[in-house]
């Protein structure tokens, strides 16, 4: 038997050693014990102990033979439960094979291999077939053909997923779904940084999600989806990544190196404090068609490091750390944002945390006509934008819908601030059309992205 509480260090949890294997343990296990009925780690399983349930099921007789009420619906028993609200359990249903669900009135095993569910409050001729079961197993390295597709679809919907439940550390944000990400990496026979399949990075780097700079989480980069708290909003869908059906359609516009170490630079070749930081190329799945190489990887069976060396000096030598991307011959542009913004409409489910946040018109007056007369809205917090100047820096991730004509061409951008050291914090993503992003003045410059 495996535990967490006995076989997880509990003095040592920084070892992120265990956290990269949950998804071997729980798909390697015959199957996985759910205490549905408990409110924390101390609760007792339910029917164990006599005394430890709590059954509620009128019965009648009715000539020699005693019929008894069917149990509440065993989905919304579920559904209502802790355990399925805590976010270290996405993975256990999601990547477990058989679940041995202990509920407050009935003991339930599902069975994913075989699609069925045995319960035991109702006794049946053939297995309850499954069909808005908790298990999930991903599989993911049976499609490997169409791992990219298919991956990050599924990636997209278990992070909004994941995004709803409750952690009580939030430094666990990214360790407790390390498994569910590092089973869907292994099929399409990548790795994962901060919380990203790296073989559809550029896809997954520009969402949007449905939170300020007010809701940050700062011990996380801004580019990663753990960087965003949305814990507590209503919506099913608080991260959206752009368009999934085609984003392995989209070209990446620049080249993202992700950091490996900073070391002093020979003085014989660079000036007193000048530094040499070592990157390694971020190589992403494309399906998509590009006359330009450098962008779109061929696809290997396994990645082949890139590194790149370039020499920093200043601040910036100072400050680069393992979380700081480094986005290489970046295609950026300064663009017009309205002063004021409009009020956001009463929602029940947006009004705490959304307060202090309005809509602004990006590309105002002149540039509508460049825009096909339909206005671009960005929602920012209000104090921030009332700090910013007039225009605002956008990078472009990516074009997508390149050679298809039933939609637009658009370009996916990040919203960036640049401190004073020159590190860049991304506060929000947009989707501009091509056409736009072409007239507006633009430069190539290297930005790092923290």
């Amino acid at each position: 038997m495996w535990c967490d509480a006995l076989c997880i260090e509990q003095d040592n949890l920084e070892d992120e050693g265990i956290f990269e294997v949950m998804g071997e343990i729980y798909k390697g296990a015959y199957f996985t014990i759910v205490n549905a009925a408990g409110s924390d780690s101390w609760s007792r399983l339910s029917g164990v102990v006599p005394g430890t349930r709590s059954v509620n099921q009128p019965v009648r007789q009715i000539g020699n033979v005693w019929y008894g009420a069917a149990q509440q619906i065993r989905k919304a028993k579920l559904e209502k439960s802790t355990w399925n609200h805590r976010g270290w359990t996405l993975q256990e249903s999601i990547l477990s094979t058989r679940l041995l669900i202990f509920t407050h009135d009935e003991l339930v095993f599902e069975c994913d291999e075989l699609h069925a569910e045995w319960a035991e409050g109702m006794h049946l001729e053939h297995p309850n077939v499954i069909k808005d079961a908790h298990l999930g197993v991903l599989n993911i390295h049976k499609v490997k053909s169409k791992v990219y597709t298919k991956g990050i679809s599924r990636w997209g919907e278990l992070v909004n997923q994941y995004s709803q439940r409750q952690l009580t550390n939030a430094n666990d944000t990214i360790r407790a779904f390390q498994g569910i990400s590092r089973s869907i990496a292994d099929g399409a026979d990548s790795s994962v940084f901060y919380g990203h399949v790296l073989a559809f990075f550029y896809s997954s780097l520009a969402f949007t999600v449905r939170v300020t700079v007010r809701r940050r989480r700062t011990q996380f980069p801004s580019w990663s989806w753990a960087g965003w708290n949305t814990h507590g909003l209503l919506e099913t869908e608080n991260f959206k990544f752009h368009d999934l059906q085609f984003a392995s359609k989209l070209i990446p516009t620049m080249q993202a190196y992700r950091f490996e170490k900073i070391a002093e630079a020979s003085k014989s070749k660079a000036p007193a404090g000048t530094h040499t930081a070592h990157y390694i190329r971020i190589d992403a799945f494309s399906e998509a068609k590009s006359t330009n190489p450098r962008y779109v990887p061929k696809r290997t069976a396994r990645w082949t490091p890139h590194p790149l060396r370039l020499m920093v000096e200043g601040q910036i030598a100072t400050s680069l750390e393992p979380h700081i991307l480094l986005l290489e011959n970046a295609d950026v542009a300064h663009l017009p944002v309205s002063r004021h913004g409009a009020e956001l409409p009463t929602q029940p489910d947006i009004e705490s945390h959304k307060a202090g946040t309005r809509k602004y018109d990006v590309l105002p007056d002149s540039w509508r006509l460049l825009s096909a007369n339909a206005k671009l809205l960005l929602e920012l917090d209000e104090a921030w934008r009332d700090s910013q100047p007039d225009e605002l820096e956008f990078v472009a991730v990516g074009v997508v819908n390149q050679d298809n004509q039933d939609y637009p061409r658009e370009v996916y951008t990040l919203i960036i601030e640049t401190d004073g050291r020159g590190i860049s914090q991304r506060v929000a993503a947009m989707r501009i059309t091509y056409s736009t992003w072409e007239h507006a003045e633009r430069r190539r410059r290297r930005v790092f992205l923290g």
